[in-house]
């Protein structure tokens, strides 16, 4: 089956932010959205050719990216046709540090913020549903005859390294969606039925090899906002980690919040399965 790879570039999402999303798939429904985010140097192949740093490790381009998830997808899944869709960082530091600025705050340096005013406002989900609705125009412009759609359609997320930190964002945004349907909170009234409907939609989060520069919050550890899920509706969170992030003598935190973030999710009997690579 023919695949269609398109580029759609600065797909507005919430407040006019914008990122770059690179569509991969079929001219068929999916079954499955399958969303990415990518780690640092993890840029289009054009751009990490003009870094000396980035090129050694050019295989793993977004466009490589997005091809490789879609051939595992479907050896894991067959007939699965998935749709995959690559959300490109919008901001970039020196050394091809990836800052996903429109869906949290980071340092200077690029370390992510996790700041309760901007999850209880559940601004990266938001962001999130406009980017890939508006992406969905685009590439509708570009070929009518592909079926692709958000709405109605099962969606699994997918972070690499410091892509998790947007993964991160979003489960806590998502905790505090799940709080509002038992107590109602005003901020959160003033969400559009599409932010719930899109939200309803995910059954699967992947964290592959979380980690970012800082010191601490490498994987999802805040109780007060995890504690807030409800595990009969869950996505089911998928938790893979290697010796790359784990074993690292110089960075012993990454290891403690790993093991701390799977003893949480036991003791609140969330879903989730671990993999150690």
């Amino acid at each position: 089956m023919c695949l269609i790879k398109h580029e759609l570039k600065n797909c507005v999402g919430y407040l006019n932010k914008r990122n770059d999303v690179i569509f991969l798939g079929t001219r068929s429904c999916p079954y499955v959205n399958l969303v990415y985010f990518g780690g640092d140097i993890q840029d289009y192949e054009y751009n990490m050719h003009q870094n000396n740093f980035s090129n050694q490790y050019i295989k793993w381009n977004l466009e490589n990216t997005a091809q490789n998830l879609y051939e595992r997808f479907t050896n894991q899944f067959p007939n699965c046709h998935p749709h995959i869709w690559i959300i490109r960082a919008s901001h970039w530091l020196p050394s091809s540090i990836a800052c996903y600025n429109n869906f949290l705050h980071f340092t200077k340096s690029g370390v992510p913020l996790y700041e309760n005013e901007e999850i209880s406002k559940i601004t990266g989900m938001q962001h999130l549903s406009y980017v890939l609705s508006n992406a969905v125009e685009q590439l509708l412009n570009f070929d009518k005859d592909i079926q692709c759609q958000i709405t109605d359609i099962p969606m699994r997320l997918v972070g690499f390294s410091k892509g998790c930190c947007v993964l991160t964002e979003l489960i806590y945004e998502f905790s505090v969606l799940c709080h509002s349907e038992k107590v109602p909170n005003n901020r959160v009234k003033e969400i559009s039925t599409q932010i719930m409907e899109f939200c309803r939609n995910l059954t699967d989060i992947y964290w592959l090899d979380s980690g970012h520069s800082g010191t601490y919050h490498h994987w999802p550890v805040l109780v007060n906002y995890l504690s807030l899920l409800n595990p009969g509706s869950c996505p089911v969170i998928h938790v893979h980690a290697s010796p790359y992030q784990l074993a690292n003598p110089l960075r012993p935190q990454k290891s403690t919040d790993f093991h701390k973030f799977l003893d949480i999710l036991s003791n609140l009997n969330l879903p989730f399965k671990k993999q150690l690579h």
